[in-house]
C-alpha cells in the first residue's frame, strides 16, 4: 500500500525518513517487527486501520500513532525545483491522494474524472473534486524537499518504549507548565499591585524620592575629587 519515496525536483533525492510510519503500519496489520514490546502483532481491524490511515489526525484527541498513520497521505512526490509553483503542486499532491484512496479503498478509477465527465462512467468530474475538497485541508506549501515540506511532525520510533518514571516526569512537567500559563495573569496582577504598594506610604501617597548619598568611590584612571 505505501507509495514510493519522493525526490527533490523529481530529479534528485532528498532525505525523507519513513521508518516510523512503516513500522507502525506493519505492527498495526499484525506483521510486527520481532522484538517490539509495545504494539507488535496488534492485528488492528481493517475498518479502524482505514480510518487512521485516511484521517487519523482528525480523530478526537488522536494518539501519536493515529497522527503518524495519516502520513500515508503525505507519501506523494515532493518537488523542490527552483521554477516549481507551490499552488500547482499543492493541487497535484491533493489529486494524488484522491486517486490513491479511490484505487486502494474504493476499487475505483476515480482519477479518470479528473479532467471531464465520461459518457459511460458513473463517476463525474464534480464528484472527483468533492473528494478533492476532503483532502484539501492542510497547511501544505506544495513544494519543498524531504523534511522541509511542511507540515512536518517529528516522531519517535514506535519500537522505543519510554521508562514509566520518565513518562511520569514528562507528564508532571507538562502539567506544571500548563498550570503556570493559566495562573500567569493572576500572578502578574498580584505582582503589579505589590510593586505599586512598595512605592506608597501608609496613607497611600507616593513616597518621596531621596537623593542617593555616595559614601565611597574610586576611579580606575586615578582621578580624585
Amino acid at each position: 500500500m505505501p507509495k514510493g519515496r519522493g525526490c527533490g525536483g523529481w530529479t534528485r533525492r532528498a532525505m525523507r525518513t519513513q521508518m516510523a510510519f512503516k513500522t507502525m503500519q506493519s505492527e498495526a496489520i499484525g506483521r510486527g517487527v520481532t522484538g517490539s514490546s509495545r504494539r507488535c502483532h496488534e492485528n488492528k481491524p481493517f475498518n479502524e486501520f482505514t480510518i487512521e490511515q485516511l484521517a487519523g489526525d482528525m480523530l478526537e484527541n488522536p494518539t501519536g500513532d493515529q497522527i503518524l498513520a495519516s502520513a500515508f497521505n503525505r507519501n506523494h512526490r515532493q518537488n523542490s525545483e527552483g521554477g516549481a509553483l507551490a499552488p500547482e503542486f499543492l493541487v497535484e499532491n491533493v489529486i494524488d491522494r484522491v486517486e490513491t484512496t479511490s484505487t486502494v479503498w474504493l476499487g475505483l478509477t476515480l482519477g479518470c474524472a479528473r479532467c471531464h465527465d465520461h459518457k459511460y462512467d458513473p463517476l463525474s468530474q464534480r464528484e472527483f473534486y468533492q473528494m478533492f475538497a476532503y483532502f484539501n485541508n492542510i497547511g501544505e506549501k506544495g513544494i519543498g524537499k524531504g523534511i522541509s515540506a511542511n507540515p512536518v511532525q517529528k516522531m519517535g520510533s514506535p519500537l522505543m518504549e519510554m521508562p514509566p518514571e520518565l513518562s511520569a516526569k514528562i507528564e508532571t512537567a507538562i502539567a506544571a507548565v500548563s498550570a503556570a500559563k493559566k495562573s500567569a495573569p493572576d500572578r502578574m496582577t498580584a505582582w503589579a499591585a505589590e510593586t505599586v504598594a512598595s512605592f506608597e506610604d501608609e496613607s497611600g501617597e507616593a513616597k518621596a524620592w531621596f537623593d542617593a548619598k555616595i559614601t565611597k568611590a574610586t576611579s580606575s584612571g586615578g582621578a580624585k575629587w
